[in-house]
């Protein structure tokens, strides 16, 4: 799968005018292939003045190289994961999510902007199916990352991110949860009903 024709001039136009934004270097990451590097190439030059468009790019490469692999050995440096997470987050795989995962334990600071992720790739309709074994390992690490949480937005977006995975021991862990403030007050009521949704458990059951 390649960038078509007409998309690429469209992007050449933006990028022109200044107009190229990160998420069009992530456009071409995700829907394109190797045969598409040297489009980045022309779209962020080395030695252009944007600064970060450079390192999307970048870290968009390593992607269209070898795929999220490459992206994982590519996150060697600390400084790389807002880059590849960034990414990842948008290439909605069962690979792309195993990345996450390992991410998250080679750096384990990472650990809130990785459920952020898994929270895009695994809550919506789009999400990838992921193998029962990748399934429980997102789980029981997003449900420790609930319990550790010590800000209210990290809570948020830990929860929310097992809408996707979360299971029946899922459901009793958000029972001792304490309610939210605004404006995270519906985090727990609208994670609940996906959960017991993907489950087909009745709403008025746990």
């Amino acid at each position: 799968m390649t960038v078509n024709l007409a998309r690429i001039r469209k992007l050449k136009a933006m990028a022109s005018d200044g107009r190229l934004e990160v998420e069009h270097v992530v456009e071409v990451a995700v829907s394109g292939s190797a045969t598409d590097i040297p489009v980045l190439e022309d779209l962020v030059p080395s030695q252009d003045s944007a600064g970060v468009l450079v390192d999307w790019k970048l870290a968009a490469i390593q992607f269209l190289q070898g795929g999220c692999a490459a992206l994982q050995r590519y996150a060697e440096q600390p400084s790389r994961i807002p880059f590849v997470v960034g990414i990842l987050e948008n290439v909605k795989t069962s690979a792309s999510v195993s990345c996450l995962l390992g991410l998250s334990e080679t750096f384990p600071d990472s650990g809130y902007r990785v459920a952020a992720a898994l929270n895009l790739i695994l809550s919506f309709d789009d999400r990838p199916s992921l193998p029962p074994s990748v399934a429980a390992h997102v789980r029981i690490y997003l449900e420790g990352l609930v319990r550790q949480a010590d800000t209210e937005p990290h809570r948020a977006v830990a929860i929310l991110a097992l809408r996707g995975v979360g299971d029946a021991s899922t459901l009793d862990l958000l029972k001792g949860q304490r309610a939210f403030d605004h404006p995270y007050q519906n985090t727990l009521r609208v994670t609940r009903k996906a959960i017991r949704r993907r489950l087909a458990i009745p709403p008025l059951l746990n």
